[in-house]
This record gives C-alpha cells, structure tokens and sequence, in this order.
C-alpha cells in the first residue's frame, strides 16, 4: 500500500473512531428542584401530591435513600452542587441577596463547573433555569464553562410573565426592608445568553420546553443542567392544576402541591424528548433538591398543618430549609441510566450533592486539573464494584 493510500484509510479509521467514541459517550442531565420537601415526592411515600414521571425514573434508576446537600439554603447548595467542592472552600456559604449585580458578588472565578470540565471533553453543555451564582458578566453561566443558558441570573422569580416589570424598586410599600424577588431581580425579563428573552406561559412549563427543544439539538453529547426554580416561592401554579388538589386543606400546601405536579410534568416532557431523540439509553439523568422543604422550624409539632405557614413535608425529619437538622440538608436524590446500571434498587449509604460533579466528570473524560474535587464517582458503588461506604 502507498503513502498516499494508508493516509487515507488512517483519516477514515481515526474518523470512525472519533464518532464511535462521540456516540459511546453518555448524556448528563442534572435536574434540582427548589425547596422540594424529602416526603413531597409518590416515592418517598407522598400521598397527596402526583409525581408520575419522577416515580417511573426512581423505580426504574436508583433512589439514594440517604442523599444530603451541602448546605441548607439554594445559593451555597447549588455552588457545592456545580463544583464538586464545599462551598466553605471558596467562602460561597450565604445566598447571594445585598447587590446581587455587584460585579464582586458570586461564584469565584478561580472554581471551575462541571459544565468548564466537561466542555473541553467535547460536551454541549447548557444550564437552563436558576443560576443564583452571580449575576455580574464575569459570573455569566456563558464564561462559567456554559455554551447555553436560558432562564435568570436571579435567587427567585415570579412564573407568570404578566408580571414581568424592570421598574419595581428595591424597596416596596411601607415596611421600608428589601423586596425579595425585586432585590434580586425576580421580576426582570429571561436572559437567553446575554440577550433578553420571553416566556409566554408558566415559567416551569417554559424552562422545560426549552430543555426539550435543547436535547433535540443537540448533535454532540451533552451535559444539560436543568436548574428549576419550583416549588420554591411564590406560590404560584395553574389554576386548573391548583383546582386538581381542592381536597387539600391547607391554602399554601394546595398551591405547593400544583407547583411540584407542574414540575413533574416538564419532566415528563423532557423525558419524552429523551425518548423521541434517541439519547434516553445512554443518558445519566440525576435528580435532587438543593434543600429541605419550606417548613415553620419554629413550630410545635403537635399543632396541625393549616394553623402554620408551611408547605413542605420533611418527614421522617425535623427541620427543613435554612436547618441543620436532617430536613434542611436530607433530600430526594435519584439516578437513572438505562445502559450504565440496572435499576430498580435503592442505595441506603450516604451520598452528597458532590457527587453529581465526580461521577459526570469522571465518565465523561472530563478536565479534573485545578481545585480536587471532593466528591465520589457514583456508578461503582451504584454496580456493587466498590461495596465500602462513598463517605
């Protein structure tokens, strides 16, 4: 064979190999609700709320029935989530509300994301949702290693888009204390990328459409981070949806539960998209809380629910969001991958939010030079290769 021959049958082998190991390569898709209570989900054993689609994934994948986040509040949660490190490491552990724009307010520069690790091993990656990482351009999801963002750099955000307004001052009515949502920009326009984005309908059926419509296109392997903003305030829902639990008592739990069932939905959608694209086989789907449900930590625990200002059902655990006990930090956590491990099962050792980062990063080939991750690569624990405790 002449030089100019094995060249070329070199190019056509090194070709194939590279899409072949392209399409051996598994989808990431990281879903976090917000606020979402351990017992407000059908497999964690929730009576009054419907989560199908979330039940299917956990009957069908693993649920970590000891899973813990690394703090109990959204921001520093969500910053050890996306790093695979404590939080405490980088001096992230409070939510970022005071000058949420400052252009020295948010996740440090010198961290990397998954989505940075995993860019550089050839991933489309995308964040869709809630950031809460900093909202000056340095923090942008685009330079933190995100070639996609669609959602709001925001804590919080109103779901309905008539009430979108830029004008709402930071201070409103007579109290003269900080407007949460207004102060950390909750009624401003989406951002797709560094544009100004609409969304006609509810927010939480927006972000999932879009999450759709971003698998569909995606042609490469992806890593999506799917970040909701429900069930965490305002109490906002459908009204049919609000409608379908009128057997709940309690005004605040009604709306809850609508918002949870909503959030299911899109799910559902993606999941759907998944399917209809060809990628659900060889996708690792996870799913967790970022904390513990809205409860009141104060309350007595033998008055019934509708005399308190709480939503969320922690149970077995006391405590929930902005708590050290188990409800604030002990949340629902799953993982379904059809090709990697079988399902059906549950994992009782404890497990950590931290871990999401590893195991993605590790089985995508991804960059782990820089600050050594500090959480576990998932998968030989879930296979029973490694039978000793992750932690």
């Amino acid at each position: 064979m002449n030089s100019e021959k094995y060249t070329f049958v070199l190019l056509i082998f090194m070709l194939f190999l590279n899409i072949t190991q392209a399409q051996e390569k598994p989808n990431f898709l990281v879903i976090v609700a917000d606020d979402l209570g351990y017992a407000d989900l059908g497999f964690n054993g929730c009576k009054d709320i419907e989560t199908p689609n979330l039940d299917q994934l956990a009957n069908n994948g693993v649920k970590f029935t000891n899973g813990y986040v690394t703090h109990p509040y959204c921001g520093p949660s969500r910053a050890g989530l996306i790093t695979g490190r404590y939080q405490a490491r980088f001096g992230l552990e409070i939510n970022l509300t005071n000058s949420y724009f400052d252009a020295y307010n948010g996740l440090p520069t010198t961290e990397k994301t998954f989505g940075t690790r995993l860019k550089t091993a050839g991933y489309r990656t995308g964040i869709i949702g809630k950031w809460h990482l900093g909202g000056a351009y340095n923090f942008h999801p685009n330079n933190r290693g995100f070639d996609y963002f669609y959602g709001f750099l925001s804590g919080g955000h109103i779901y309905w888009p008539k009430n979108v307004n830029t004008t709402i001052p930071l201070t409103i009515g007579t109290s003269n204390k900080p407007h949460y949502s207004a102060n950390e920009g909750g009624f401003m326009p989406l951002k797709r990328n560094n544009n100004t984005a609409e969304f006609n309908e509810y927010l939480t059926t927006a972000l999932s459409k879009d999450a759709a419509n971003f698998i569909k296109d995606s042609k490469e392997p992806f890593c999506l981070y799917l970040a909701y903003n429900a069930p965490h305030s305002p109490l906002e829902a459908p009204k049919e949806l609000i409608n379908k639990y009128s057997n709940i008592e309690h005004k605040e739990r009604r709306i809850y539960a609508a918002m949870v069932d909503a959030m299911d939905q899109g799910i559902g959608m993606v999941i759907k998209a998944l399917e209809e694209s060809g990628k659900l086989e060889n996708t690792l789907i996870f799913f967790i809380s970022d904390n513990g449900g809205i409860v009141d930590n104060k309350r007595q625990e033998s008055k019934p629910r509708n005399e308190h200002q709480d939503w969320g059902d922690n149970s077995p655990y006391r405590g929930g969001k902005g708590s050290m006990l188990e409800g604030g930090n002990h949340v629902p956590f799953i993982a379904y991958w059809p090709k990697g491990f079988k399902g059906g099962t549950s994992y009782n050792l404890p497990v950590s939010s931290l871990d999401i980062t590893a195991t993605i990063v590790a089985l995508g080939n991804g960059d782990t030079s820089g600050h050594k991750l500090e959480g576990v690569n998932l998968i030989p624990y879930i296979k029973g290769d490694n039978k000793t405790a992750p932690h």
